[in-house]
């Protein structure tokens, strides 16, 4: 084989992309399979920062009412018994993105309702600037990885919320995500470069 297709050959891999996938995502309240998790357990996928139990609990009357998923709270009567109903708490859930696949394509959408206040979604650390301004309704989120907050391997997506007295919750639904494989900017310059040279070398391999 001469020498120019030895070096085709060993960029094709580098070539070879276009794969999409789902990120392992899940709504609070609920079990691996996504079907709704029993009032009173712990949630699966949310945990608190500070180290306080996200009990699964139904939803207050007032509230609105999640369709695949359930509230979370610190304490199984409602949220209201935590440090006197009155607290700032911080739901953690994360995922994994996987060496290969680009963070700037990351796309992250879903919706989420909180009593009093949902305060910001955070990705690694991050402020999005997301709100939910009341438990009556469910407000859209999206994250996208053009924000430049996502990373190959663990990512973290906090829900901060705030409940003033009374009952306290938070629920998140219909989220979901994706990220592909398309290369950075600068990996497209190196494949411009090697069949560039790739070309050279054609060239000069035919004059001989």
């Amino acid at each position: 084989m001469k020498p120019y297709l030895l070096i085709t050959a060993a960029l094709l891999p580098i070539c070879s992309f276009g794969a999409t996938i789902s990120l392992n995502l899940y709504n609070t309240g609920v079990n691996d399979d996504g079907s709704v998790a029993a009032d009173g357990t712990i949630d699966q996928h949310y945990t608190a920062t500070n180290g306080s139990p996200v009990y699964v609990i139904p939803a207050y009357p007032a509230w609105a009412a999640p369709s695949a998923a359930s509230y979370v709270a610190p304490d199984t009567d409602y949220g209201q018994d935590y440090d006197g109903g009155s607290y700032t708490l911080d739901y953690t859930t994360t995922f994994n993105l996987a060496d290969g696949y680009n963070p700037a394509t990351v796309s992250i959408t879903g919706d989420w309702s909180t009593d009093n206040y949902g305060l910001d979604i955070l990705v690694n650390g991050n402020s999005t600037g997301s709100v939910s301004p009341d438990f009556t309704n469910f407000y859209s989120f999206a994250l996208s990885g053009a924000s430049g907050f996502f990373v190959n391997g663990v990512n973290t997506i906090d829900f901060q919320w705030q409940n003033f007295s009374g009952p306290g919750g938070i629920a998140v639904e219909a989220i979901s995500g994706t990220a592909d494989d398309t290369p950075e900017p600068a990996t497209f310059g190196l494949i411009g470069l090697g069949l560039g040279f790739i070309g050279l070398a054609g060239r000069r391999l035919k004059r001989s």
